[in-house]
């Protein structure tokens, strides 16, 4: 049998107790030793993107020599570590992962960034490869949308001579051509010029600048103004050669660095291509003159005024009359000398006085 409540006051009440005895349960149970808030579950890592900034990618490639420098940014998990590695195009990052043991943090925007050198350990003339970034913190790889193609299986390398002016004037008939200067191994003159011949600069067309460092070039002095290249063509071969005539600063002297570089870089990244060389800088000697041979004096004859006729000059005034008067001394020595003769031989004809009568 149902009893039906006694007006709706009683069912209140009733009601009001339920709600007490409910709330003070709950607040009962939260209290009780060993109850706990259930933890927030930690959501999964963020997936890493990344991506070859330099050298400049072309549809997708970027390439370059063993010992190109690259730099690589990408987005991960704020505050986890990124482990950098490269990995063959067949084998991809999640099972060809090669360390290069190289890490970088990634920043509280979720970015991060890395250069370094491409390794000799891949040096495949022709292969591609992927930049790989392994989250160390959780377990998320990711791989470049770029891949690197090894074009050359040695670094940049290059090698300076002093040379002359190649654009001196070329010296007139009977001009003495100058001695060019010739210093000592690993030493060149301030203000003289030396010719740079480069390998392994590679793709080809790459344009290269000439830079004087006063230490081994880095991001920051990279960035000095490059040297007058004077001849040559500034771009690389096809196989990655180039030569070129540059003039050296006239006042830097000192132990120094000249280095071949390419165009790209920045004020933190080294441009992708460098090869230096260490070079000993001091000023020219002065050259000593050296005494040139006196002519020998030659007797001109001295010009009459007026005297137009060209012909040689014949014997002067004085000299004729002398011939002549010797010509006529001589005719009448020679005469008188015939009339002594004449004389001598009459008066040899008759008898002296005196003499006496031959005997027959």
């Amino acid at each position: 049998m149902i009893v039906p409540l006694a007006g709706s006051a009683r069912l209140r009440r009733v009601l009001s107790v339920l709600a007490l005895v409910g709330a003070l349960a709950l607040i009962l149970g939260a209290q009780a030793p060993g109850a706990q808030a259930a933890p927030q579950a930690k959501g999964d890592p963020n997936p890493i993107s990344l991506d070859i900034t330099q050298p400049a990618p072309t549809s997708g490639i970027a390439e370059g020599p063993v010992g190109a420098n690259l730099y690589v940014q990408g987005q991960g998990t704020a505050g986890d570590t990124i482990q950098i590695g490269i990995a063959t195009r067949a084998a991809g990052c999640a099972t060809g992962f090669e360390s290069l043991n190289l890490s970088a943090n990634v920043q509280n925007n979720g970015s991060f960034a890395v250069a370094f050198s491409w390794p000799q350990i891949a040096n495949n003339v022709g292969d591609r490869y992927y930049i790989c970034a392994q989250d160390t913190t959780a377990s998320a790889v990711g791989a470049s949308q770029s891949l690197f193609q090894v074009d050359s299986a040695n670094p940049p390398a290059i090698s300076a001579t002093e040379v002359s002016d190649p654009n001196a004037p070329t010296p007139g008939p009977g001009t003495p051509t100058p001695t060019p200067l010739n210093p000592p191994d690993g030493t060149f003159y301030a203000g003289g010029f030396i010719e740079i011949k480069g390998q392994n600069f590679t793709p080809g067309g790459t344009a290269i600048e000439i830079i004087v460092t006063p230490v081994q070039i880095s991001p920051s002095t990279a960035t000095l103004p490059p040297l007058q290249i004077v001849k040559g063509n500034p771009l690389s071969k096809r196989d990655g050669s180039f030569d070129v005539i540059a003039q050296l600063p006239a006042t830097q002297t000192g132990p120094l660095y000249i280095n071949a570089t390419s165009t790209d870089g920045a004020s933190t990244v080294l441009p992708t291509l460098v090869g230096s060389q260490s070079a000993n800088i001091t000023l020219a000697p002065t050259p000593t003159p050296s005494p040139s041979p006196s002519p020998s004096p030659s007797a001109s004859a001295s010009a009459t005024p007026g005297n137009k006729n060209t012909s040689p000059p014949g014997p002067g005034t004085g000299k004729v009359i002398g011939a002549i008067a010797l010509g006529l001394f001589s005719a009448i020595f020679f005469i008188l000398g015939v009339a002594m003769l004449v004389s001598a031989s009459g008066m040899g004809g008759g008898e002296a006085p005196g003499s006496r009568p031959q005997l027959r």
